[in-house]
């Protein structure tokens, strides 16, 4: 009891909320330079909650101009090309 968890991501946590709510946890959500923090607080009424983890397909739905330029080469390494081309020059570079 009175545990808590922090969790960062780029997109709000839609999904999660309400399961994490009806299961007695006390959760606060805030965007805080761009990105979304959930802070997940264990009361003395939280019940044992179970999530599927599933794992991800590297894929990507969609390219747009907010996609993530790391996730967009572990997607699709051949993209690095067309990036240089384009003005991406320090990609080119290996860390």
């Amino acid at each position: 009891m009175g545990e808590t968890l922090e969790v960062i991501e780029d997109k709000p946590f839609v999904d999660m909320l309400g399961r994490l709510e009806e299961a007695g946890y006390r959760v606060e959500l805030k965007e805080v330079g761009g990105a979304f923090v959930l802070r997940i607080m264990k009361t003395e009424d939280s019940m044992e909650l179970r999530m599927e983890i599933r794992e991800c397909d590297d894929k990507l739905d969609e390219i747009t101009e907010e996609t993530n330029v790391a996730k967009l080469l572990k997607a699709y390494p051949e993209s690095l090309k067309i990036l240089v081309k384009y003005g991406f020059s320090p990609l080119r570079i290996p860390r």
